[in-house]
């Protein structure tokens, strides 16, 4: 994701989902617009973590993660588009494998809500 007014319409309109440390912040639309169909950006905050050997770290665990399951979740969308923020708030470095499941669970949970408000 790039641009300043994205990340502002991300925060006021994504929904919050959480799970131990890892938080999720998604927004999604019905048609894709552009390509990719999944956008994604990743924050670890200073105040957490004050070396930023340790924030870049993170940082690449969770782009990582999201690299690996990046096509399932498009294959899932069908022709939608989803933004998505990432976050790590835990007080410890996460696993590659435990952050993975967290992040395909965080991604289901916020789909289906996403699918629940289309219907009427």
């Amino acid at each position: 994701m790039r641009g300043n007014s994205a990340f502002k319409y991300l925060w006021k309109f994504g929904r919050l989902y959480r799970e131990g440390g890892l938080v999720l912040r998604a927004v999604f639309f019905p048609i894709a617009l552009s390509q990719p169909a999944v956008k994604a950006a990743f924050l670890v905050r200073k105040k957490l973590f004050r070396r930023s050997v340790k924030r870049q770290r993170i940082r690449r665990l969770l782009r990582e993660g999201h690299r690996h399951l990046r096509p399932d979740w498009e294959a899932v969308l069908k022709g939608a588009e989803a933004w998505l923020l990432w976050s790590w708030e835990g007080p410890t470095s996460p696993s590659l494998s435990a952050l993975s499941s967290a992040m395909q669970r965080l991604f289901d949970k916020a789909y289906q809500a996403w699918q629940k408000s289309l219907s009427f």
